[in-house]
């Protein structure tokens, strides 16, 4: 049986893991291309109508992972630098 690929906005959001936010920043800001990453068709009238390639989106999410790595460890030297210096 095929995989399904295109999912509704409340489904996707379940399957990235992510909040409906980041998914639709990254639509705005050019990382989520139209026809690739997500679908509009012409009865569409509002975001909650587009259909997302899931599969498309976790790839890109977590080539986004390894460019970016996690901050964590930074905040953590910094707090421990504000600590030792007060």
């Amino acid at each position: 049986m095929p995989q399904k690929t295109w999912f509704p906005v409340k489904q996707a959001l379940e399957e990235l893991g992510i909040n409906r936010q980041q998914l639709f920043q990254m639509r705005d800001d050019g990382t989520c291309k139209l026809g690739t990453h997500y679908a509009s068709f012409p009865e569409t009238r509002s975001r909650d109508n587009y259909r997302w390639n899931v599969p498309k989106v976790k790839k890109l999410l977590a080539k986004q992972a390894t460019v970016m790595p996690s901050t964590k460890g930074v905040i953590l030297s910094f707090e421990k630098r504000l600590v030792d210096a007060a």
